[in-house]
């Protein structure tokens, strides 16, 4: 008996394994949740590895037994059963599968696959009378093929495995991607068990063994409870997430419909409140808009603390680093804080070391609103005392670090609220600072910046005696300005930008479908001395630039039917349009953190946010419309003139005596009379600079200083030809500028 069984020693092999199949059974019964039908189809598939095994098995020591008619019998149904349970094996795979892929194969197909294993069975039944697949023959000691052995007992399993690959392909993206590494793998096993089944042993069932392994991978990964639990998990987590990222998608869309709608009607009542200031005289309404401009800043400083915390949120906030003067950024906030602490009657005080490299590169207005915030937090808990903005630099090479520390002597900071400072939506202290306004989000963007820059921020306080911040932040220097030096140029900047915009001869296109907006730009403008026209939205916008040359074109970015980027393109696509060189600037709500370089990246030439400040305004006018002034710059004949109506006085003799003095140059001129020239051409240089026409004053100084050579006959034959000729130009300029003289003093 013992030399029988040892008689095959591949089939321990098949004996082992049947074993482990039976263990693993077992497991699966008392550890899988067997109320799921791909529990109960994963057992069965296990139960068909058995069965292909057990076959094999007793196949194998058959083939060992007296040839009779019963064993002939016997071992040719066994072989029967096996390729029973090949069959088996194969549909089931498939129909697990579809149940891994939470698919109900339909009716028609069940009783399709029902019909074709009855099939199969019939077939297999008369293999044994006629041997039409396969029989084994105790004469020949080998298993003899029929004529159906490739097309049904190898063709149909192969079409269920080929049915489970193709499945597989076609379900891939609904599987957990651990999912899908385990099924690939196990399909691809129990393939290479089918090739390298007629290549390594006849009497093994290569097929039986790599299948049983299969089973294996797909107990330990797919069917193992802990692993289904784990996924089950994992895909609660992404789908948790991906609501989260939608929500949070959602939220960002509904803040930044939300900037547009606010900033829409605010920009109204800044900018009609920006005209009351600018043409009322009763000190009582100007009184009460001052405080509107108050109110409307603050609200509108809510807005972009709500739409940066967004930002915050989202990991958006970004940087925009860009060449800057820190001089302008330390003068906007010496202007917001001091009238702030002013209403408190607070005194501030701005400490900025002169030396402090003024050209840097970075995010200036990001900078800003650090410090802004910061030091409103100050003016906002210090009842009485002061508020200290010291401003130094530490540098090295070409970087910078800004070091600020501002200090007050507010009611201070309790230390175990220290640590919560800088959290969102944390206001320290309620019961005591309840009547204090604010969103409790300004210190988290300020520490959102800081982080983001580089730099450090550090908070000491002393409870009800005061607090100090301190603050770094790294730079990169441009250049050797230096603040100190900046500061002239600054004054000088502050009037032009104090005086009215002024573009003579100059027409400008406004665009907005709101008609408040329209009524808003045109009285910023209303100043200008230009010629404005106002269009209610995009279509009306083409047809008039298709007719009329603009100078400069200010439109909204939304608006029905054509919005703002459509009249930009078509104007901008057709290079002979009228308007293909007109400058196009985008005056939009939209003032995300990305607006800007979005509506630049369009192709528009700049961008004003809304509510538009008049600053901004005339920033763009002037970059745009360089010669805005005319011939005349009001600034430079005011430091000449301190008084508005000597100057239009002035103006008045300018152009009233131009004509004849015109006259006299010409005359010298043809007569060569180059002291009288002389005389006259030096007289003009003298008035031309005290009206502000530099253009004019310059080239006659430089005429004159010609016309002495001739007169004292030291020039040159090409001097002499320069002279002739610039001299037409001078007179020209001369006109010109004496008719826009003639223009202010009858408009003004």
């Amino acid at each position: 008996m013992i030399e029988f069984l040892l008689s095959h020693p591949e089939a321990h092999i098949e004996a082992s394994v049947v074993m482990f199949n039976v263990i693993l059974i077992l497991f699966i019964t008392i550890q899988s949740r067997t109320e799921l039908r791909e529990v109960a189809a994963f057992r069965g598939l296990v139960a068909c590895g058995v069965l292909i095994l057990l076959t094999d098995i007793i196949q194998a020591y058959m083939v060992d037994l007296p040839g009779t008619l019963f064993n002939y019998y016997l071992i040719n149904i066994i072989n029967m059963i096996d390729y029973l349970g090949i069959l088996m094996l194969g549909f089931g795979v498939y129909f697990y599968f579809l149940f891994i892929y939470g698919i109900t194969p339909r009716k028609w197909w069940k009783i399709t696959t029902l019909l074709l294993f009855i099939i199969y069975v019939v077939i297999l039944i008369v293999n044994l009378f006629n041997g039409c697949i396969s029989l084994y023959s105790y004469e020949t000691k080998t298993y003899e093929h029929g004529p159906l052995f490739v097309f049904i007992g190898n063709g149909i399993p192969i079409f269920a495995y080929a049915l489970t690959i193709i499945s597989f392909r076609f379900n891939y993206k609904k599987l957990n991607v651990r999912y899908r590494k385990a099924i690939a793998f196990v399909i691809i096993v129990i393939a290479l068990g089918m090739v390298l089944q007629p290549l390594i042993n006849a009497y093994i069932s290569v097929t039986g063994l790599f299948a049983s392994l299969g089973m294996f991978i797909l107990y330990l990964t797919v069917e193992t409870e802990d692993y289904r639990n784990l996924i089950e998990a994992n895909d609660s987590l992404e789908e948790a997430k991906a609501k989260a990222q939608q929500a949070n998608s959602d939220k960002s869309l509904f803040l930044a419909n939300m900037s547009h709608e606010i900033r829409t009607p605010l920009n109204a009542y800044l900018g009609l409140n920006e005209m009351i200031l600018a043409e009322s005289k009763e000190e009582k309404t100007l009184e009460y808009a001052r405080d509107m401009k108050i109110a409307g800043n603050a609200l509108l400083s809510v807005v972009n603390d709500v739409l940066d915390i967004s930002k915050i949120e989202t990991g958006n906030i970004g940087l925009n680093n860009v060449p800057y003067h820190l001089t302008e950024v330390l003068e906007d906030i010496k202007v917001i804080i001091t009238a702030r602490a002013r209403e408190k009657g607070l005194r501030f005080i701005m400490d900025v070391d002169e030396s402090v490299p003024d050209h840097l590169l970075g995010d200036g207005s990001r900078l800003q609103q650090v410090y802004i915030n910061i030091l409103n937090n100050s003016v906002k808990y210090t009842e009485d005392g002061v508020v200290v903005f010291l401003l130094r630099g530490q540098r090295n090479g070409n970087e910078l670090n800004l070091l600020a520390q501002i200090t007050d002597t507010g009611i201070g900071i309790r230390p175990e609220d220290l640590e919560h400072l800088f959290e969102r939506y944390q206001r320290v202290n309620l019961e005591k600072n309840k009547n204090v306004e604010g969103t409790g989000i300004g210190l988290s963007i300020v520490k959102a910046i800081v982080d983001q820059t580089g730099g450090e921020i550090k908070v000491t306080s002393n409870y009800g005696m005061g607090t100090v911040t301190f603050v770094s932040i790294p730079q990169v220097t441009l250049g050797e300005e230096t603040v100190g030096t900046q500061k002239k140029l600054m004054r000088k900047k502050e009037k032009e930008l104090a005086s009215p915009i002024e573009v003579w001869e100059k027409s400008i296109l406004i665009v907005d479908d709101n008609e408040m907006n329209l009524k808003v730009l045109k009285g910023l403008l209303s100043s200008s001395k230009a010629r404005i026209v106002a269009e209610p939205g995009g279509e009306e916008a083409l047809a008039v630039l298709r007719k009329k040359k603009f100078d400069i074109v200010l439109t909204d970015a939304f608006m029905p039917k054509v919005d703002g980027e459509a009249v930009l393109k078509e104007v901008k696509t057709d290079l002979n349009h009228l308007n293909y060189d007109t400058p196009f600037i985008v005056v939009t709500a939209d003032a995300l953190a990305d607006s800007e370089e979005k509506y630049l990246a369009m192709g528009f030439d700049d961008y004003i946010s809304k509510p538009v400040e008049m600053q901004r305004l005339k920033e763009v006018i002037k970059k745009f419309l360089p010669d805005a002034m005319g011939h005349i710059d009001k600034n430079k004949a005011m430091d000449n003139l301190s008084d508005e109506g000597l100057f239009k006085e002035v103006l008045e003799n300018f152009s009233d005596t131009a004509e004849d003095k015109i006259s006299h140059i010409s005359s010298a001129l043809d007569k060569e009379n180059w002291k009288e020239y002389v005389i006259y051409v030096h007289g003009l240089k003298s008035n031309a600079k005290t009206i502000g026409a530099e253009e004019l004053g310059e080239l006659s100084q430089k005429l004159e200083s010609i016309g002495k050579k001739l007169f004292d006959q030291k020039a040159s034959t090409e001097e002499v030809e320069t002279i002739k000729k610039e001299t037409q130009t001078l007179l020209e300029l001369y006109k010109q500028t004496a008719d826009e003289a003639k223009k202010r003093v009858s408009c003004c």
